[in-house]
């Protein structure tokens, strides 16, 4: 799999915390670039569509490498919303956020868990990996941003699939030009807030190959007995 584009909405971390944010996309990065078909050939080869309404591809196949290569990492899955998340004393300090914090009655629920979360020297980071239908995609960005603002993650960084590769897979699944045209918002709320760091990376095949087989619903045993590389995680 290769990286098309990085798109950095905020970027308000303090200097303290650059070198565990640069420490962070390395492992992020190399997570994307791991994820290969066929497997160990170290490219993302896909067979092409046949046509709009065939839709061979299921992205399964892609969600458990990065889901097993980020757990290598020494990312935790599914990290839950804490109970209580107290604002950022770096908001705290802005006067209209002190406005609206007399304002604002706290939700009951939580936006639901992060899907990668990792402790770097005191920098929070959140991931979602967003290969879903694109509905997800819109919650999984405002819950990134939602959980900078709240105080649950310092950085957030949303992977998601371009068209050119989405084209290819399940109907509906998540790309980055579906998701671009809502950015914007949050870009500029991140810049008056003059907090946290946001980034979504977008993610595309490197070729095409017709001679392939699809990409097809895998289980992690399955990926660790075809790929002696994927050493379990302790």
């Amino acid at each position: 799999m290769k990286i098309i584009e990085h798109i950095i909405l905020g970027d308000h971390l303090r200097k303290k915390y650059q070198r565990s944010l640069a420490a962070a996309r390395s492992e992020i990065t190399a997570a994307i670039l791991g994820v290969d078909h066929p497997m160990g050939s170290g490219l993302l080869s896909i067979c092409p569509s046949k046509g709009s309404a065939d839709f061979p591809n299921g992205v399964s196949y892609l969600t458990t490498y990065f889901d097993h290569t980020m757990r290598l990492q020494g990312f935790a899955s599914q990290h839950r919303w804490p109970e209580k998340t107290p604002t950022p004393s770096g908001l705290r300090q802005n006067p209209v956020v002190q406005r609206w914090m007399k304002k604002d009655k706290r939700r009951q629920k939580s936006p639901g868990a992060i899907d990668f979360f990792k402790n770097l020297e005191g920098l929070r980071v959140g991931v979602e990996w967003e290969t879903g239908y694109i509905g997800s995609s819109h919650r999984a960005v405002s819950k990134l941003f939602n959980a900078i603002v709240d105080g649950v993650i310092d950085a957030g960084v949303l992977v998601i699939p371009e068209r050119a590769l989405q084209k290819h897979c399940t109907d509906r699944s998540s790309n980055y030009e579906e998701l671009e045209c809502y950015t914007d918002l949050m870009d500029l709320i991140l810049m008056f807030l003059k907090h946290g760091y946001l980034e979504i990376i977008v993610v595309g095949y490197d070729e095409i190959d017709a001679s392939l087989p699809y990409l097809k619903q895998t289980d992690i045993g399955t990926l660790l007995k075809s790929d002696r590389r994927m050493a379990p995680s302790s």
